[in-house]
């Protein structure tokens, strides 16, 4: 395939109309030739790829054997949270059962305090990069 090019002038837009001819031109070849073959190899990597998901799935299952599927001990009703026992958890049954102990460190902002720490650190990263750059420099020279 050759490059298919043509000018277009921008002051007074001559070679346009046969810029928009060979984009048309291109599209039908792209159309024609290119996407059928990209479809056509798109296919057989999704077939390959199936394929070969498929033999390690009846690896494993031939690896496994067989797996009962019932449950070692049947679960009551009373263990099982309702809709709002997850509400008032968040999801987290064990977190219920804890009591909530006040922390010394409420009063400090967090983030804050994060913030303090990033601006010297950052710094420290700048300089640290900053010499390894000048002795690839003078590695070079």
């Amino acid at each position: 395939m050759s490059f298919i090019g043509g000018g277009v002038s921008a002051v007074t837009g001559s070679g346009l109309d046969d810029l928009f001819v060979q984009v048309a031109e291109a599209s039908k070849e792209y159309e024609t030739e290119y996407r059928p073959e990209y479809e056509r190899l798109h296919r057989e990597l999704s077939e390959a790829q199936s394929k070969k998901q498929q033999e390690q799935l009846d690896l494993l299952r031939k690896d496994m054997g067989e797996v009962p599927m019932e449950t070692a001990m049947p679960v009551e009703a009373s263990d099982l949270a309702g809709p709002s026992d997850l509400i008032f958890t968040r999801g987290n049954p064990d977190e219920a059962e804890e009591e909530e102990v006040d922390s010394d460190t409420d009063d400090i902002d967090h983030v804050v305090t994060e913030e303090s720490k990033e601006e010297p650190a950052f710094g420290t990263f700048l300089k640290e990069r900053k010499e390894v750059v000048e002795q690839r420099i003078r590695k070079q020279q």
